[in-house]
């Protein structure tokens, strides 16, 4: 599991790293639980991550000094 966890990190690093090099504007979408983002190293090589859901009373807060917003919700 830790060798998955280093190739991904690693294979990350070089994708985003790449892309910063082409000079412009790149969004790269994909389907994550909140557990899987909370655990992703994806949030040391890139700008921003933007979580949308349709769960009802959230509240949201930044984080200083970093480019993450924590969710927290009410599942009630």
């Amino acid at each position: 599991m830790q060798f998955i966890r280093i190739t991904r990190r690693r294979f990350y690093y070089e994708f985003f790293k790449r892309m910063k090099n082409w000079n412009s504007l790149v969004i790269v979408t994909g389907e994550m639980s909140e557990k899987e983002i909370e655990e992703s190293t994806l949030g040391y090589v890139t700008d921003g991550i933007i979580h949308l859901t349709n769960k009802e009373k959230c509240k949201y807060h930044t984080l200083d000094g970093r480019n993450h917003i924590i969710r927290t919700c009410d599942n009630r």
